[in-house]
């Protein structure tokens, strides 16, 4: 962490997620169309933050946990005694003090706390919507980042959320124009109360130069205190960071400088505990020698709430391309990994893969840069296996960035329930988002762009109650959606029947195969798809037939589609219109909606849509057919725009 920005009093915010979901309170208020490494908004003038998230995670306390020893009594504020602004007191006999402030749902609605002290704030919050919501904070009347909330079945712990103010200063939560328009009309989180967790004072700093310095130190360490790597060259390092921090004081490993620790040779490393941060490390051009190792790794179980940020791992290959391990490997619950940078990848073996035991993971894997995974070396990302493929993992992947990914066909190969990847960049992979085992998940608001690879596929189905919905995808050189065949009293290898999926509110631009149902028809694999909805979707494509059913869906439902351009492929259904959705296209296949399209408010009704289109602009009452409306309020940014990889 910066000790001269918080001498100082500026801004340390957070990242979190939450107990229901494990989903992102992703704070990243940088956003450019083709640059990965922005800096933050400016503090002062000439001075500015990069995303000090990095230094400690957000993290609600576990269930039974209590505060670590000696922690002074926090003081709070409830969220009804602070200032309002367009924002209203509502009754709740489960909010803190029987009351609650909602409303966040127009330009200018604010809540605000003067005379705030020297201390890290944190916020309980709660939000229904699916959707993750933002607000704007301001320190000072400042505008100093983005704060994202999540979806919570029940209130959040206090300690969601944490940002730093100056003594005496200002702290404002307030809806801006571009949070309208992320926040999809929708209104944003429900506040409780703030409370002051932190006492003030800053923890012990721990100078290490080498693996076995970094165990001894941990002995002593406690929440709080960070341990800070000396810069230079690290050889052949085994590092164990092993203990326990508290949920606003974690243990954080960083580098004296981001970037500038270099580990190489065999060089890995295993995390086990709780509120364990690893910050600004690099391994490159290293190489481990034993199969199913792993270079960075969350060792067991029992690890929760532990975090590697602005890390990379690049060219970490052996000269045997065939030896397999990982360069990122997940156990436990509520862990982290974003804002890193893999790549490079020669050898077999996953870049990232999820282990279950029988329990929700929620973890979060958001803000990477992930890409030039060398042909045949295997998937990219998994989360779970075949043999615990019924079990949930609850796990968010979101606005990451995969490119040139193209370690074989099942790019990212979903093994295990309830998971959801959302606002993704998939550009240029040889290969899909393969839901390949398990059932409900949800892949929603990702841009996929496939000019650069001709193999590049969509998503493909198989299993029961999957969602597709609010998804772009263009040039895609083999499916855009494919609904795979079942098996009959399948094995958990094998293929489940795919049952009530749902495709919706896509838009499917100059694909091969754009919508591929029952594939892989034969002696086997003899049970087409079941009950599916294919809704307000836009097709057109001079590649075709549009839709193909290599085996007859079983009570397959069409409504509000449009399709155009090569033949159908099929008889057209009830719910297909064959006519031009008038698309305004540029030069990377992104295409809207030219004034008096069909598509515009043609939406079909029966099939309730996201309340945003893939960019977050509001859909309105009637709502248009694709993944982009044309009128609503303001367009955000294409998924892919965000900040990722180590600043």
């Amino acid at each position: 962490m910066d000790t001269t920005l918080l001498r100082r009093g500026w801004l340390v915010f957070v990242l979190g997620w939450v107990a229901a979901l494990g989903c992102a309170n992703g704070v990243d208020s940088e956003y450019t169309s083709n640059n990965r490494r922005l800096r933050s908004p400016t503090l002062d003038a000439g001075e500015s933050v990069s995303d000090d998230a990095a230094t400690t995670p957000e993290a609600p306390f576990p269930e039974g946990a209590t505060t670590p020893p000696n922690t002074p009594a926090a003081p709070s504020w409830e969220a009804e005694e602070g200032a309002h602004q367009g924002v209203e007191v509502i009754s709740d006999p489960a909010a803190s003090m029987g009351a609650r402030v909602g409303g966040f749902d127009e330009v200018g609605d604010a809540l605000t706390f003067s005379n705030v002290p020297e201390a890290t704030i944190a916020i309980r919050y709660s939000l229904a919507s699916q959707f993750p919501k933002q607000l704007s904070l301001y320190v000072n009347g400042d505008d100093i980042a983005t704060v994202m909330f999540t979806h919570t079945d029940s209130w959040s712990a206090p300690d969601t959320i944490a940002v730093r103010v100056p003594v005496g200063g200002t702290l404002s939560l307030r809806l801006n124009p571009e949070d309208v328009a992320a926040n999809r009309g929708e209104a944003g989180p429900q506040l409780d109360k703030l409370v002051v967790p932190y006492d003030g004072a800053s923890g012990t700093e721990y100078p290490v130069a080498s693996a076995g310095e970094i165990e001894a130190a941990m002995q002593s360490a406690q929440p709080g205190d960070t341990l800070v790597m000396a810069e230079g060259v690290w050889v052949d390092q085994v590092i164990r960071l092993e203990g326990h921090g508290a949920p606003e004081r974690p243990i954080t490993l960083r580098a004296s400088s981001p970037g500038e620790v270099l580990l190489t040779g065999a060089s890995k490393l295993e995390v086990s505990g709780s509120y364990l941060v690893v910050d600004g490390l690099r391994f490159e051009n290293g190489a481990l020698s034993q199969d199913e190792d792993k270079v960075i790794q969350f060792a067991d179980h029992d690890t929760h709430h532990c975090r590697i940020t602005n890390t990379s791992v690049v060219g970490y290959n052996p000269s045997d391309k065939d030896l397999r391990y990982f360069w990122m490997s997940l156990k436990g619950r509520y862990n982290r990994i974003d804002h890193c940078d893999f790549g490079d990848q020669t050898h077999a073996g996953e870049i990232i893969v999820i282990w279950l035991d029988g329990e929700p993971n929620y973890h979060l894997i958001d803000h990477n840069y992930i890409h030039d995974r060398a042909e045949g070396t295997g998937e990219t990302l998994r989360i779970g296996s075949s043999g615990n493929s019924l079990t949930d993992s609850n796990t968010t992947v979101a606005y990451n960035h995969f490119e040139r990914c193209n370690g074989e066909h099942e790019m990212i190969c979903n093994k295990s329930c309830g998971n959801v990847y959302r606002n993704n960049l998939l550009r240029d992979n040889e290969g899909h988002v393969s839901l390949r085992h398990g059932n409900r998940c949800r892949v929603e608001g990702n841009l996929f762009l496939g000019y650069g690879a001709s193999g590049m596929g969509g998503v493909r189905i198989i299993g029961e109650d999957h969602v597709v919905v609010n998804n772009y995808f263009a040039g895609m050189g083999d499916f855009a959606i494919m609904m795979r065949n079942g098996i009959p009293n399948t094995p958990l290898n094998g293929y489940a029947q795919v049952k009530n999926a749902v495709v919706a509110f896509n838009t499917m631009y100059d694909c091969r195969d754009t919508l591929f149902i029952g594939y892989h028809k034969n002696d086997d694999d003899t049970l087409a798809p079941k009950d599916c909805v294919i809704a307000n979707n836009v097709v057109s494509s001079d590649r075709g037939p549009l839709v193909t059913f290599d085996d007859a869906p079983l009570d397959l439902s069409f409504a509000g589609n449009i399709m155009h351009g090569a033949s159908l492929g099929i008889e057209t259904p009830s719910g297909v219109s064959k006519v031009d959705p008038q698309l305004d296209c540029d030069s990377d296949g992104l295409c809207t909606l030219r004034p008096g399209s069909p598509a515009i408010d043609g939406a079909d009704g029966s099939y309730e849509g996201p309340v945003g289109d893939v960019r977050g602009m509001q859909r309105d009452a009637s709502p248009d057919v694709g993944a982009c409306e044309s009128a609503g309020g303001t367009a955000g940014p294409w998924p892919g725009t965000e900040r990722v990889g180590p600043a």
